[in-house]
């Protein structure tokens, strides 16, 4: 079954931005019972983000992905991360929203299709869900919120939202 497995660094800068409700064009998204666990650890950080997604769950517009690896799988990574690319390997067509470095070299050689929250708002614009102004206040509110994106990979991002 296809689908988009969230991780929890792109729920939360998503929740910050105000941005959840863009998860459900891509539907079916699935939110591994880990990630969930992380995300509701964050909520002192981030008020907006727990209910955005506990809305999302609860209109169906997403699942939880309730199997989980053992603690041997993949033990360098963090609990979210290893739940992410266990889902994926059990569902084989989804596809990945990480940010985490580590954990994006592993599921890209693993051969998961995989983005992260700049290219899923970019990808937000060209499928005009987001307008141009829109998409270049939240890529500016991602930077202000700590979000790390290597400073050629920003360059692409903007060069493609400008040829959209």
């Amino acid at each position: 079954m296809a689908g988009l497995i969230v991780d929890t660094s792109p729920l939360i800068f998503l929740g910050q931005l105000g941005r959840i409700p863009l998860l459900e064009r891509r539907a079916p998204v699935f939110v591994p019972s880990a990630v969930l666990r992380e995300v509701e650890r964050g909520t002192t950080k981030d008020p907006r983000t727990l209910p955005a997604v506990q809305l999302l769950l609860e209109s169906g517009k997403a699942s939880l992905g309730k199997i989980a690896p053992s603690p041997s799988f993949l033990p360098e990574l963090g609990e979210g991360e290893r739940s992410v690319l266990y889902l994926a390997g059990a569902m084989k067509e989804a596809s990945i929203l990480l940010d985490e470095r580590r954990a994006r070299r592993i599921a890209e050689a693993s051969g998961f299709k995989v983005e992260g929250t700049a290219f899923f708002l970019l990808e937000a614009l060209g499928a005009r869900a987001l307008s141009r102004s829109e998409f270049k206040s939240d890529i500016q509110r991602l930077q202000r919120l700590n979000y790390f994106i290597a400073p050629h990979l920003l360059q692409r991002v903007l060069v493609l939202a400008d040829q959209l």
